[in-house]
């Protein structure tokens, strides 16, 4: 009787490894096939898969409106609605993080103040991350209020830099000259930023 059971132990074990395994592989498939629709732009078929029973079943809330959120950016379209749904999940601190750093992103390129102005807040007041809070502060003073405060701090960072993170102080530097309207020292930054994203 006594082996019965062990022996009955260790096939539910084995099945709900197997289970797991089948899952995993059946979520990783449907992610790839969302993938590759975006990188081929696909876009009819990342909708149908993105809202499918399937991707429903297997695919976090978070992780689905992300890729939704990817999407849309790649399109340029329905940006704002997308955000708008991430109000109906519950998200954990590194997912805040994530999804208000990629929007403020977003619209601080776009010099979209009103929209800038609400996720620079949510960092500032939803996150704890200091570099997040840096980030934001520096971003908004360069592409919104035009600033050239941090220009020193740059300048002085990059001397002990190097590769990704020298790049992202390229490209804030090379924003700054923009709008100097020093063409030179901008063009300097932008092809700087070329090399140090290639890690030279």
């Amino acid at each position: 009787m006594k082996s019965i059971v062990i022996i009955s132990f260790i096939v539910l074990l084995i099945l709900d490894v197997f289970l797991r395994r089948k899952q995993k592989n059946e979520k990783n498939k449907i992610e790839d096939e969302l993938v590759g629709a975006l990188l081929k732009k696909d876009y009819k078929k990342f909708d149908q898969l993105i809202d499918s029973e399937d991707a429903q079943r297997r695919i976090a809330p978070f992780n689905r409106h992300y890729m939704k959120l990817n999407a849309a950016i790649l399109r340029n379209k329905n940006i704002d609605a997308v955000l708008e749904s991430f109000e109906k999940i519950k998200m954990n601190q590194a997912q805040k993080n994530e999804l208000y750093s990629k929007a403020f992103g977003y619209y601080v390129e776009k010099e979209n103040k009103e929209k800038s102005s609400y996720y620079k807040d949510k960092i500032l007041n939803d996150t704890k991350s200091e570099s997040l809070h840096e980030m934001a502060n520096r971003m908004y003073s360069i592409y919104i209020d035009k600033s050239d405060m941090y220009l020193d701090i740059l300048l002085k960072e990059n001397e002990s830099l190097t590769g990704a993170k020298r790049a992202s102080n390229d490209a804030l530097l090379a924003k700054i000259y923009e709008n100097k309207k020093d063409n030179v020292n901008q063009e300097k930054y932008l092809n700087q930023f070329k090399e140090d994203m290639k890690g030279k």
